[in-house]
């Protein structure tokens, strides 16, 4: 191969880690920021919900079931093998899955955030507003 193949050959590779470490940090900085909202919902439903120390009793024995439930999940998904066994962007895709997992957790929490109706025959621990 030329000189200048080898160069362009090199220069392309160079390229290609650059994006995918790059792809990489892009997503482990996304699903630290879903851990973040996670984190923020669940310190605002404990505020909101200080009185009531059932509920609060409750809704931190569920979130420290549900985070061995999280990894059992990533770890059902990506099970620990030998280096790029699943590919080169693996890292990428785990953050990317770890976030899925991360907002569903914190889109289920924020309905103790927005309380029910008065009449509603199926209540819960969510406080209930009056018409």
């Amino acid at each position: 191969m030329p000189r200048s193949g080898l160069f362009v050959l090199s220069l392309t590779l160079a390229i290609y880690q650059i994006i995918e470490s790059d792809s990489y940090w892009i997503s482990f900085s996304h699903d630290q920021l879903a851990d973040k909202k996670l984190n923020n919902t669940t310190q605002k439903i404990l505020s909101e919900y200080k009185a009531d120390s059932t509920c609060i009793k409750i809704l931190k024995t569920s979130q420290q079931i549900w985070i061995p439930f999280r990894d059992a999940e990533m770890n059902a998904q990506f099970p620990k093998r030998e280096v790029h066994y699943f590919g080169s962007v693996h890292a990428m895709c785990e953050c990317m899955h770890l976030k899925e997992f991360t907002d569903e957790r914190t889109q289920k929490l924020k309905k103790w955030l927005v309380s029910i109706e008065d009449g509603e025959v199926c209540t819960s621990s969510i406080k209930i507003i009056s018409k």
